[in-house]
């Protein structure tokens, strides 16, 4: 029998086959397919290396989608000493599709540019379901790789008018504000506070990997969404 060959992406063959835009879209697809059942969705399988010692952890994400007749599994982790040691991304991420009827591989992926940009666009795409339809003025608590992609998200789904940053480290927000206030033509302001970052904001992102709460209830204003 013969078979096509299971197809071999890079990241950089991802990113060139798929834009935020439309990555965007198939979120909001998968959101109206998971609230009709047309999902099917185990709890993910933690793989933590911690006890022995590793600062590593990976996760197993499989899922099913009716709406696309689409099979796969993401393998996706956070290595600590990547970035300082190795010169590599902290996340870590691989994707296998496979025929839901026969189990045949179809395809393996880089999941870098997929797990940032995804993440980035079910963030954005959950706030714009549940803020306020006048709600434009946004609070970005993390600004790594998916708060960038979260932010840019949200601008696809409603008219922005202003953008507070606020990182663990003062000038990454600053890098932020930069960056994507250039790039958008908004006004981004980097803060040294989280609570100074959240005084008026309708819409807050959070995108990051702090370990303990850096949210208090009297810091948000009624109305505002948080995701």
């Amino acid at each position: 029998i013969m078979r096509e060959p299971t197809i071999l992406l890079s990241r950089a063959d991802v990113e060139s086959c798929i834009s935020l835009a439309e990555i965007v879209e198939v979120v909001q697809k998968v959101f109206q397919a998971h609230a009709e059942n047309k999902i099917v969705l185990p709890p993910k399988l933690e793989f933590n290396l911690a006890p022995m010692g590793i600062k590593a952890w990976n996760v197993a994400m499989p899922a099913y989608i009716a709406t696309y007749n689409a099979a796969g599994i993401k393998w996706v982790g956070g290595f600590a000493g990547n970035p300082r040691s190795h010169d590599l991304p902290y996340t870590m991420a691989t994707i296998l599709l496979q025929d839901p009827e026969t189990g045949v591989l179809l395809g393996v992926m880089d999941g870098s540019f997929i797990t940032g940009a995804r993440t980035g666009a079910a963030a954005a795409v959950a706030a714009h379901l549940c803020a306020l339809p006048e709600a434009t003025k946004v609070s970005m608590v993390g600004t790594g790789v998916q708060a960038r992609y979260g932010l840019e998200a949200l601008m696809h789904l409603r008219k922005l008018t202003e953008v507070r940053a606020v990182a663990a480290h003062f000038g990454s927000a600053e890098r932020f504000a930069s960056d994507m206030g250039k790039r958008f033509g908004l006004s981004v302001t980097a803060h040294a506070s989280v609570q100074e970052a959240l005084d008026g904001t309708e819409i807050i992102i959070a995108a990051t990997t702090a370990p303990e709460p850096i949210i208090r209830d009297e810091w948000l204003m009624p109305g505002v969404t948080a995701v």
